[in-house]
């Protein structure tokens, strides 16, 4: 095996962890069963906690960069993701411990999110960084689908199991620590040469909003479905599942997504997840809803490393982890934020209730979309 295909493998080993914590999404109704008591933003806080927990440790990669090498960011980030993960498995007694075990998860993949994006960067230039990216993109959702399914398999034995589904972190870590270089610890600080310019602002704030609104599909999908007594964990797996596959030909194929609609990838990315909403708001049929999940996660899958490419194009190299970390820090503080500001929408406009929530989200969606489309289409007429 060449030098630059083991990078690859350890990079993309690295970054088929990033979404394990989605192996918790079909088991929300059962927890809430488990703790009546719990409102049910408490219980979604379970999925969302660890992005907001990864916030100030993504802001703080860069900086970390300075002292220790990447590999051992990579490193260390996975060992906490995995101790995180399963702490429940000793001790499940308690929302209060599931709650503090994601936000352990999260510290961990905080560090992991810019740190796996500014090795490719490091590593890879142009067409190959952008392929790289969407080949990141591809295997975070092959971990998506094989968690997911787990997750909800692992269930059926007693909710709590779905969290031995972080061992999987091991072979990873493995592979991580035997294939990738051990590289040098960054002389110039992350922020060194950083200006926040328009563009990164831009996708930041697009990339806040998107994630205040995409996260409300996962969330209430298992929710949902127990309502409406279309299924359990077993369908919401298969739903969470839908939305990680898709995921994977959408980043094997971003390259050429990304070649051929050029600046209107981010509207494509944008009006698809809002068609996968919209399906999950008309709901009443198990097709409808794992048809949504295939249109939010497409969105998902092809707006992410379009992010990731375009910051990383407008920032000096010493600047990409920074970028990054912003980047992917306002997805997460949206991920985290949704289920408190869309819950309070939809008992404002109606009853609270799931179906309201993903009409909420709908609405945005069709609202941002419209926006971007139109800043893009008058930035083409200005060139």
């Amino acid at each position: 095996m060449g030098p630059m295909l083991k990078i690859k493998v350890a990079i993309l080993a690295a970054c088929s962890i990033l979404t394990i914590a989605i192996a918790l999404t079909p088991i929300l109704a059962e927890i809430s069963r488990a703790f009546p008591a719990a409102s049910t933003s408490t219980i979604q806080m379970i999925t969302v906690l660890p992005g907001l927990v990864a916030l100030p440790f993504s802001l703080i990669a860069g900086t970390i960069a300075t002292l220790i090498t990447k590999k051992t960011m990579a490193l260390l980030s996975m060992v906490v993701m995995m101790v995180g993960g399963l702490i429940p498995l000793a001790a499940h007694g308690s929302i209060e411990v599931l709650l503090i075990a994601s936000g352990i998860v999260g510290a961990g993949s905080g560090f992991l999110i810019p740190v796996s994006a500014s090795l490719i960067s490091d590593h890879f230039d142009g067409h190959e960084r952008s392929t790289m990216m969407g080949l990141q993109a591809a295997l975070i959702n092959t971990g998506g689908v094989i968690f997911a399914i787990l997750g909800g398999a692992l269930a059926q034995s007693g909710w709590f199991n779905a969290y031995w589904v972080f061992v999987l972190i091991v072979p990873a870590t493995v592979i991580v620590a035997v294939l990738l270089p051990k590289g040098q610890v960054v002389k110039t600080h992350g922020a060194s040469g950083f200006k926040l310019n328009s563009n990164v602002v831009y996708l930041s704030l697009v990339s806040l909003i998107f994630g205040l609104l995409y996260t409300t599909f996962n969330t209430n999908v298992a929710l949902y479905l127990d309502a409406t007594h279309l299924g359990g964990p077993g369908e919401a797996a298969i739903a969470v599942s839908c939305f990680s596959s898709i995921g994977i030909v959408a980043g094997l194929f971003f390259g050429k997504t990304m070649r051929l609609f050029q600046r209107f990838t981010l509207p494509l990315a944008l009006g698809t997840a809002f068609v996968g909403v919209t399906l999950a708001w008309l709901g009443g049929h198990l097709v409808l809803i794992w048809a949504g999940a295939l249109l939010v996660g497409f969105g998902l899958s092809t707006l992410m490393p379009f992010g990731v490419f375009s910051v990383t194009q407008n920032v000096p190299p010493a600047a990409t982890s920074l970028a990054i970390a912003v980047f992917t820090a306002a997805v997460s503080l949206g991920g985290f934020a949704s289920p408190f500001v869309i819950n309070a929408i939809a008992g404002l406009i109606g009853d609270g209730g799931v179906k309201v929530r993903y009409l909420v989200a709908a609405v945005g969606l069709a609202i941002l979309a419209t926006v971007v489309m139109a800043r893009e289409m008058r930035g083409r007429s200005q060139s």
